[in-house]
């Protein structure tokens, strides 16, 4: 089944197939085994729910994790747990699910001093492909404190995986790695296993350190498919949202994101197919921003956005398709979209639209303040009803 959201004889042919990006669930085996976790010191350790395993300390929670095989339901149960995650701690496993009781309520912690080198740290990772794993309800505090290293929150590699109800808070950038990132699905490189159905749903990434430099993609599908859909992101105008490179078949609907450099960005790969619909953007310096690559069949619809110029004191943009190093566009809808300025004083391109190298451009039915205007050149097929 195909799903259009605009129709005529010049229109943008941007369509997914919702048949195959909306499997993101994963589901527990049938008589999967169950092990529990908690900080209770005074317990036999036997992993039941009577008598959990200790996780206490940073060793005995990783030496619990470590232990658990694979296709099994893990509850962490309330409190604070200390770990050095991927790196020194603890790889997740097919299969299986890491539940929380509640974000807030089981919070996982890089300790005081943690530094791993090279890419940096990742609190909830694996080191070979997984299929249907899921991590839901709980925190992610990467501990910012810590100046030494880049500091991820989630990042798993395979297929069918998800990511529910988890807070990711503390990432920073001090160290390997070209930024940090904070909930993130992908193929297992070098892409040994596709990454297809995944879905990153009802969670939060904020309070990124952007003062050690670089960046922070707070939630990103790459080398893949699937589902981001309502969750929430906080930044502080130095870093990107959503990520938008090396995907296809993606939904993007729902979601908040605040304070970003761009509310989805894409640097590097491509995207084809991908649907970006009933979001709101709430100050980014661009709702999105996208260059270097090849990218075709992109839908941003419904949307409501508020452009600013927090980051760069120069610049206010809701879509920018750059052409710098080679990108260009096929088939780009921009439709029925509410678009509000708030730049301070000193902003000197403020544009609605800036597209380079787009064959296929239709913007229909939008509201956009009076202080944006568009920037069009070196583009075909342009079709514009802005009202």
């Amino acid at each position: 089944m195909t799903v259009k959201l605009f129709s005529g004889s010049r229109a943008v042919g941007t369509v997914l197939s919702f048949l195959l990006i909306a499997i993101g669930t994963v589901r527990a085996e049938a008589g999967a085994r169950e092990y529990w976790i908690s900080t209770n010191r005074m317990t036999f350790n036997l992993g039941t729910s009577n008598n959990p395993f200790n996780g206490s300390t940073q060793y005995k929670f990783d030496t619990a994790m470590n232990w658990i095989p694979a296709h099994s339901i893990i509850h962490i149960m309330p409190g604070t747990y200390q770990t050095k995650g991927l790196y020194g701690g603890y790889s997740i496993k097919t299969g299986q699910k890491l539940a929380g009781s509640g974000m807030d309520v089981t919070i996982l912690k890089f300790p005081l001093g943690l530094r791993v080198g090279g890419s940096g740290a990742v609190m909830i990772g694996c080191n070979q492909p997984v299929t249907d794993s899921e991590v839901c309800d709980l925190t992610c505090d990467c501990n910012r404190s810590n100046r030494f290293d880049t500091y991820s929150g989630v990042e798993l590699a395979g297929t069918h995986n998800a990511v529910r109800r988890v807070k990711v808070i503390n990432c920073a950038h001090f160290g390997g790695n070209t930024e940090a990132w904070g909930i993130e699905l992908s193929d297992f490189a070098p892409m040994v296993v596709k990454s297809e159905g995944n879905i990153i749903e009802q969670c939060e990434v904020s309070h990124f350190n952007y003062a050690g430099g670089g960046g922070i993609s707070a939630i990103t599908i790459s080398d893949g498919s699937g589902i981001i859909r309502s969750n929430r992101v906080i930044l502080d105008g130095g870093s990107f949202g959503l990520n938008g490179s090396w995907n296809h078949d993606v939904l993007i609907e729902g979601n908040f994101v605040e304070a970003a450099v761009s509310g989805l960005h894409g640097d590097t790969g491509g995207s084809t197919n991908v649907i970006v619909i009933h979001n709101t953007f709430k100050d980014c310096n661009a709702v999105c921003d996208f260059g270097n690559t090849f990218r075709r069949n992109l839908t941003f619809a419904f949307n409501d956005i508020v452009v600013s110029n927090t980051c760069y004191p120069k610049q206010a943009l809701g879509f920018a398709f750059r052409d710098d190093h080679g990108g260009a566009y096929a088939n780009i809808l921009i439709l029925g979209n509410r678009v509000g300025y708030s730049a301070s004083p000193g902003s000197t391109e403020n544009d609605f639209v800036y597209a380079r190298n787009v064959s296929g451009l239709v913007m229909a039915d939008n509201v956009v303040d009076s202080h944006l205007t568009n920037d069009i050149t070196k583009c075909s097929n342009v079709n514009e009803s802005r009202f």
